[in-house]
């Protein structure tokens, strides 16, 4: 990982979100997210481990779809993410998961951010004892 090029760098094209995704907390949240995933050597992850976790997004989000609603849903969260690409690296997570909290949330207060992820990152995890 290149350290001289922030996280958010490629959110250029991403309107209003530059300011909320320097901050320190919500960078750090996101990265929690993209550790969630189970990734090859390239660092990149699989359709199929991406819709996993867009599954419990959209469980949390819009409980009471179909089955069929919920596969066609994120099949167009991987196609915005991927665009059009068989892997998604974490350069295309980072503007996916912009725009998710950007459709959930009203504010632009990074702070209304760190709350919003953390309360879908426990939502979404659980702790497993081994």
């Amino acid at each position: 990982k290149d350290e001289s090029i922030p996280l958010w760098q490629p959110l250029a094209k991403v309107p209003d979100a530059s300011n909320v995704w320097h901050h320190q907390q919500v960078q750090d949240l996101v990265l929690k997210f993209w550790d969630l995933y189970r990734k090859d050597e390239d660092n990149t992850i699989t359709e199929e481990d991406f819709a996993q976790l867009s599954l419990r997004f959209l469980r949390i989000f819009l409980p009471g779809l179909t089955q069929e609603e919920e596969k066609h849903l994120c099949q167009n969260c991987w196609q915005e993410a991927a665009a059009g690409r068989r892997r998604l690296s974490f350069l295309g997570f980072f503007p996916y998961l912009v725009r998710l909290v950007q459709s959930w949330t009203d504010s632009s207060d990074p702070n209304d951010y760190v709350e919003f992820l953390q309360n879908l990152l426990d939502r979404c995890t659980c702790f497993q004892v081994a």
